[in-house]
């Protein structure tokens, strides 16, 4: 790509393309034509003849339809603050009067990475003191933070980068939108180099880090984890020092690799008279509750043990504490715990902001479920009808159960010593189970018929 600036712009002629501060600029053909024309020869007066014939060829066009694209090209600078870009040189023609500074091709030697983007958080980490004292003391060049939908990884991720963001450039890349090696290549390559193209590659990439302090996080590995786990590995063995923090619901499995398991931040116990002091998921809850326009009386015990049986109910995850306290204003704390018999209805209406994914607590499941393979779709509807409280033992692939247990949907419960699915996954695996019955379309194979290899529910390995 043969991408060259000026001031706050980038423009690649080849690719007819113009951008402002990395977000592209729309132009029409024509106009985007008669840029081109211009900033080629940046300096010199270039007449209208010139400019015609150059974007119209031998077609007969008169000045008018010049002077109509000369005023769409200005007025998208103009829309951008950069006035005087294109001048008028009277009787002569016009001039393209900023200074254009031109780019290698990325087959030449690479440029060395640019300088790191992180968002620094937006308000305080509840609850994960021990997590980022743990990196501090051990750092790894390869490392993922593993656990389930709404667990907070990312946010911990970005915690961790803001730790060590005066010693390295620290880059954030979301990886959510893509969907293969090309995809990832792309992401990294616009974060690190500004600009990318499909022949990427790791060696290319490493090459323009070569000896650099960075750090890559890379954010929701989930749907392309064999791609990024190759890119991973590759990466850190073919640099000095960088280092690769990746944030997903099932490990890399990456030589060198170092996983870090997240769960929902730590529980209220049983004496509810010592919850606000003792549990960060009920600080979190309540907290958001209060920010949301709730009014609550934390003095009130049968108050705070309801809150307290909500955050249990919701095992501290912070993406379903965050949406169960924003329904506390119009429900209340009682009538909220009332309602969570139907998680999915009710834990919804996440911030506008938010990734979709975050939107609501069924956008969160259903993300989940599209990384699953089809023989982990199948177990994982097989287990609608399991009771939270007392699974049941029935029989699912081996290595199903196994997917389902590395992709963090399915919670183990130490008295029974059985693996089960959450009680919003339940609903969630119920109503895919329903649809089917309704269309009969779908997942393939039905619960309780599935065609592959079985074992009961218990026999998962139990967690660490």
């Amino acid at each position: 790509m043969n991408s060259s600036s000026f001031g706050e712009f980038a423009f690649d002629l080849q690719a007819r393309q113009l951008t402002h501060l990395g977000e592209r600029v729309r132009l029409g053909p024509r106009a985007f034509d008669i840029f081109a024309s211009l900033a080629s020869r940046p300096g010199e007066i270039i007449t209208k003849n010139e400019i015609i014939k150059s974007v119209w060829g031998s077609t007969n066009v008169d000045e008018g339809a010049l002077r109509v694209h000369l005023v769409a090209l200005r007025k998208a600078f103009d829309d951008k603050g950069a006035t005087g870009i294109i001048r008028n040189v009277a009787g002569k023609g016009y001039v393209f009067a900023a200074s254009v500074t031109r780019k290698p091709p990325l087959d030449t030697p690479v440029q060395q990475a640019q300088e790191g983007k992180l968002p620094w958080p937006s308000r305080p980490l509840v609850g994960r003191d021990a997590v980022l004292a743990r990196w501090a003391r051990e750092p790894h060049r390869l490392a993922t933070i593993v656990g389930p939908g709404g667990s907070g990884k990312t946010a911990v991720a970005i915690a961790i980068g803001n730790l060590l963001r005066l010693k390295k450039k620290v880059f954030l890349i979301d990886l959510t939108e893509a969907r293969d090696q090309a995809g990832l290549l792309s992401a990294v390559g616009r974060a690190l180099l500004q600009y990318s193209r499909t022949t990427l590659t790791v060696a290319r990439i490493a090459d323009a880090v070569r000896d650099d302090d960075i750090m890559l996080i890379l954010d929701g590995c989930e749907n392309i984890v064999d791609d990024v786990a190759t890119f991973a590995e590759a990466f850190v063995a073919s640099t000095a020092s960088a280092m690769v923090l990746a944030t997903s619901r099932e490990p890399l499995r990456s030589l060198g690799e170092r996983v870090r398991y997240l769960a929902g931040l730590d529980l209220p116990g049983n004496d509810d008279t010592e919850c606000l002091e003792v549990s960060p998921a009920l600080t979190y809850f309540l907290e958001e509750a209060l920010a949301a326009g709730a009014e609550i009386n934390t003095a009130d015990p049968r108050t705070t043990k309801l809150a307290a049986n909500i955050v249990r109910r919701l095992d501290g995850l912070p993406l379903a504490l965050e949406l169960a306290a924003h329904r506390v204003r119009d429900l209340g704390i009682s009538g909220l715990d009332a309602a969570l018999h139907e998680p999915l209805a009710v834990l919804r209406f996440g911030r506008r902001t938010a990734p979709e994914r975050h939107k609501s607590l069924r956008a969160n499941l259903d993300w989940s479920y599209r990384s699953l393979t089809s023989e982990e779709r199948d177990a994982f509807c097989a287990l609608a009808g399991t009771e939270a409280t007392e699974p049941r033992r029935l029989r699912i692939g081996d290595e199903a159960m196994e997917g389902l247990i590395s992709k963090s949907l399915l919670k183990f419960s130490s008295g029974s010593h059985a693996w089960f699915l959450s009680e919003a996954s339940a609903q969630f695996a119920a109503e895919l189970v329903a649809k089917q019955d309704r269309d009969n379309f779908g997942m393939p194979g039905m619960p309780g018929r599935s065609p592959h290899p079985t074992s009961e529910i218990g026999s998962g390995p139990r967690p660490s």
